[in-house]
């Protein structure tokens, strides 16, 4: 996994000073959309079949389902702003915006 997220950095690193996003909902679905890929190639359903597997094992309603699927992709967004800082930075500026634009009209 590590690997992965040295990929990115540099990729990041490479694009400077351009930004991954435009805005806070850009990047939260930028950031959505990457991890989507990242859980559909061969390393990622590595991780999601055992816990499909366990859904269908102890029944597990389809409203459970997507709540443990919602909360993976929770876990793995906090995983990479936690991993790459400079994606952590950049969310923090857009969010920061998104705030100010909502305490002034």
């Amino acid at each position: 996994m590590s690997n992965c997220f040295e990929d990115v950095k540099r990729e990041l690193i490479n694009r400077m000073p351009r930004r991954f996003a435009d805005n806070y909902d850009d990047f939260v679905d930028k950031m959505l959309r990457c991890i989507q890929s990242a859980l559909n190639t061969e390393d990622g359903q590595a991780w999601i079949d055992p816990l499909l597997a366990e859904a269908i094992r102890t029944n597990m309603s389809p409203e459970d389902w997507q709540k443990q699927k919602a909360n993976l992709m929770v876990f793995l967004f906090c995983l990479v702003m936690h991993e790459i800082p400079m994606l952590n930075r950049e969310m923090a500026h857009h969010l920061y915006n998104e705030l100010r634009k909502e305490n002034h009209p």
